[in-house]
Order: structure tokens, then C-alpha cells, then sequence
């Protein structure tokens, strides 16, 4: 026996997974899945009543766009290199204690077990 789904049932699933803010108002009030089904299969997918949970979902596209495009004009290049530049000296400088510090470990291996350059305490 196998557990598949009747056909309207399976059409059913795919048409809500198209509006998540259906989903979304479906779950924050409670509502039951069988009254959602029901109102699909009496007025069918092409009805007046999903286009506002078309809407919201577009409304949303398009906020999201914006406060992107928002950030992006907002956004100094100069700075943003700057900031880059800087980071690439930290990491460089990062670096070039760590060699050092692995080139003296080789040369005297008696540093490396006094001393760590990361002392970290451990449990």
C-alpha cells in the first residue's frame, strides 16, 4: 500500500508553496490548511482573492531592491578601499609575527614549550 496523495491534493500543495505569505498568514493566525483547500477548490487558482498575497510577495521584492539599491548609492568606494587597504596591513603584519615566531620555534625548540605565543587556558 502506498501513502500517495490524491491529485487535487498534490495540485494543492504546489499552488500554496507559489504565495509564502499565504503560508506565513496561515500559520501566524491559526487558520487550518482544510479551509485554505477548501476556498482553492470552490473558486480555483485564478480567483481575485490570492492576488493579495501576490501583492505582498512583489511589495517585499521590491523593498528589498530598494533598501539594496539604497545601500549601494549610500556606499563611498574610497572609504570601502581604504578600509580594504587597512585590513590587507593587518593580516600582512598578523602574518609576519607568525613566520617569526615558527622561524625562532625551529631554531630553539626549547622557546617553544616555555612560551606560547597565544596563550590560551584551558579547562
Amino acid at each position: 500500500m502506498t501513502n500517495s496523495l490524491h491529485p487535487s491534493v498534490e495540485q494543492f500543495k504546489v499552488f500554496i508553496n507559489q504565495y509564502p505569505p499565504l503560508i506565513k498568514e496561515i500559520r501566524r493566525e491559526g487558520r487550518s490548511w482544510q479551509e485554505i483547500y477548501e476556498k482553492w477548490a470552490l473558486l480555483g487558482e485564478e480567483d481575485a482573492y490570492w492576488e493579495k498575497y501576490k501583492e505582498q510577495q512583489t511589495e517585499k521584492e521590491g523593498a528589498l531592491l530598494s533598501q539594496i539599491t539604497n545601500f549601494f548609492s549610500d556606499l563611498d568606494v574610497e572609504k570601502v578601499q581604504k578600509y580594504i587597504v587597512q585590513l590587507q596591513q593587518m593580516l600582512q603584519l598578523f602574518q609576519g609575527v607568525l613566520i617569526d615566531q615558527e622561524q625562532e620555534q625551529k631554531q630553539n625548540p626549547e622557546v617553544r614549550q616555555r612560551q606560547n605565543a597565544f596563550p590560551f587556558y584551558r579547562d
